[in-house]
């Protein structure tokens, strides 16, 4: 039992270190990088309610729902990373 354990705190530890790798290079892209996301993501949700309103089968309607998570999460990515670079700014 407890070599599964270590192996799961193993894996724990890996998944924290990529989390705070990746939170450090989307700190270090320039503010117009999380702009264009944001304009992105608003696009594939536009885009994705046009396809669902003219799908015609079931195929539509499933790419109609992944571009619309794709955007929404574009969009909050962008947003959420702004907002953290604005509640940065005023503390420093």
């Amino acid at each position: 039992m407890s070599s599964l354990q270590n192996k799961l705190d193993r894996l724990e530890a890996f998944f924290e270190r990529e989390n705070a790798l990746h939170d450090e290079i989307l700190r270090g892209r320039p503010t117009w990088w999380h702009v264009g996301k944001i304009v992105l993501g608003v696009a594939f949700v536009g885009r994705s309610v046009a396809l669902a309103l003219k799908a015609s089968g079931f195929g539509g309607y499933a790419l109609s729902v992944l571009m619309f998570a794709g955007g929404a999460y574009l969009a909050y990515e962008g947003i959420a990373m702004l907002r953290e670079r604005r509640r940065i700014a005023k503390v420093s």
